[in-house]
């Protein structure tokens, strides 16, 4: 089985300079946890993902491993989160994105998510999104198949 047959082909996508706020608001209003950037000739660009933005709002957050759970106060960090008013996609997001063409495999793209530690993948076609495919969606297909549950 290849990508293009398991690929959601309608996707939410934002432009660089999206601000931070609107991207989160992509993200909630329609329960998805990633949002490709793409330029205005639909070349991807990045990728923000829900854990990017919670990253940009607490730079602390990376002290947390250095100095373990105990040393903060969580609801100081919440209430003393990030301004990002003024931050577009451009200034967040990833890049370059690691994808997969609609003709891979999807054990490739597996691989590819577990090797990289993501949950989605951007599916390219001579650098124009396409689609996008999820572990689930992954998970999904490999487990009919492997154990038999059609």
């Amino acid at each position: 089985m290849i990508v293009e047959d398991i690929m959601v082909r309608e996707i939410f996508t934002v432009g660089p300079e999206t601000p931070i706020r609107e991207i989160a608001r992509v993200l909630v209003d329609n329960k998805i946890s990633g949002v490709p950037v793409v330029d205005q000739d639909g070349t991807m660009v990045g990728i923000i993902s829900e854990k990017t933005i919670l990253h940009k709002l607490h730079p602390g957050y990376d002290n947390l491993y250095q100095y373990g759970p105990s040393a903060y106060s969580y609801d100081a960090m919440e209430e003393a989160g990030v301004d990002v008013t003024n931050q577009t996609a451009k200034d967040i997001m990833i890049s370059p994105v690691i994808s997969v063409t609609p003709q891979a495999p999807i054990m490739r793209a597996s691989a590819l998510m577990i090797a990289n530690r993501i949950r989605r993948l951007p599916v390219l076609d001579n650098g124009k999104l396409v689609g996008i495919i999820s572990s689930g969606d992954v998970c999904y297909e490999i487990f009919k198949k492997a154990f038999h549950l059609e």
